[in-house]
């Protein structure tokens, strides 16, 4: 089998990020590949036990990048060019299933999967996209075992696309965050709010949740200068900064991509901005409503969010630049009301 390349194309407004897509892959495909020839190096597991990991790690991947209803037609559209010329067909996988793991190598397939999703953390962190790993994944998977057996790895294929069909990688409903437990009932009702609408203008915008965390940690520190005043909220945010940096180090590395900003991304960020600040302002219009209320809410709510799809370090940065912002004056039009 040959190289597959880019399968996976989003409908993007334009063509720049699938050429920054086109021009990662090389560079994914080296990783991935020393990345499974030191694994096996070291650790003697059989490569008909390390692919059916790589490409599980890639399906999902891609599911996380495009939804199952994408994902599951591009596996699709590459078994039906897996079997085109009829030397290969579907129905001849139908008792096809993933190797079985003896006892002795559960152990070293678990690592395995632990390490590859390091290695795909680590890949973000650098700048690489989601799908450019994917595909050099998938890609990756399908030359090395296509060279070990060529009907094998049209059965780890069919074996992803089968297990998209029957549901094995629909991710569960997301489950919203909540506000702490002891939140006080009118805090509560505000983060409850802010939530909804935060959830609601992602979907409308078709945005990231790293495209909107910065404007909503922005809109709490407003919040927070109407009643500490510039000086107060920044002791405020310099000690959150503080009070993270020891535990950085020990969590969990799950890193945003660095994703390309078209000016429609803008356009709909500067939106999401607008009205989150317009929500924030409605709320305080309400004289039994302290703006100590609303920045709380929004704290913690950026909080929940940030440590969900990312870490604490994307955390802190967020709540570091808002610093460096107050310090060089861009919250200076903001007065302290309380």
């Amino acid at each position: 089998m040959a190289g597959f390349g880019s399968w996976f194309r989003k409908p993007a407004p334009e063509e720049s990020s699938q050429t920054i897509v086109k021009a990662q892959i090389p560079q994914a495909e080296t990783a991935v590949r020393d990345f499974i020839v030191g694994f096996k190096d070291r650790t003697n597991l059989h490569y008909v036990l390390i692919f059916p990991v790589v490409h599980r790690v890639a399906v999902k991947l891609f599911v996380e990048d495009f939804g199952v209803e994408m994902a599951l037609r591009q596996y699709q559209a590459l078994v039906s060019s897996l079997t085109s010329d009829g030397t290969i067909r579907e129905d001849q996988f139908r008792n096809f299933t993933w190797p079985e793991v003896a006892p002795d190598d559960a152990p070293r397939t678990k690592e395995l999967d632990e390490l590859l999703w390091r290695l795909v953390r680590e890949l973000v962190g650098q700048g690489l996209l989601k799908e450019a790993i994917a595909n050099a994944l998938l890609n990756t998977a399908i030359q090395a075992s296509a060279k070990m057996d060529g009907l094998i790895s049209a059965g780890f294929i069919l074996t992803v696309l089968k297990e998209l069909r029957d549901g094995v990688h629909t991710p569960p409903p997301e489950v919203r965050p909540e506000a702490a437990r002891g939140t006080d009932e009118v805090t509560a009702l505000i983060f409850n709010h802010m939530r909804d609408m935060a959830y609601m203008l992602k979907d409308r915008l078709g945005l990231e949740w790293q495209h909107l965390l910065p404007g909503m940690q922005s809109t709490s520190v407003i919040c927070c200068i109407k009643y500490r005043g510039r000086d107060g909220a920044l002791a405020l945010f310099q000690d959150q900064v503080q009070k993270l940096a020891p535990i950085l180090d020990q969590c969990p590395r799950n890193p945003p991509q660095q994703l390309p900003l078209t000016k429609l991304h803008l356009t709909n960020i500067s939106t999401f901005n607008d009205a989150f600040r317009k929500l924030a302002d409605d709320s305080l219009k309400n004289p039994d409503i302290h703006p100590l209320r609303v920045a709380h809410a929004l704290s913690m709510l950026t909080m929940e969010l940030a440590t969900k799809h990312y870490d604490m370090n994307y955390l802190s940065s967020i709540v570091s630049s808002c610093c460096t912002d107050i310090e060089q004056g861009k919250y200076n039009f903001v007065a302290k009301t309380h």
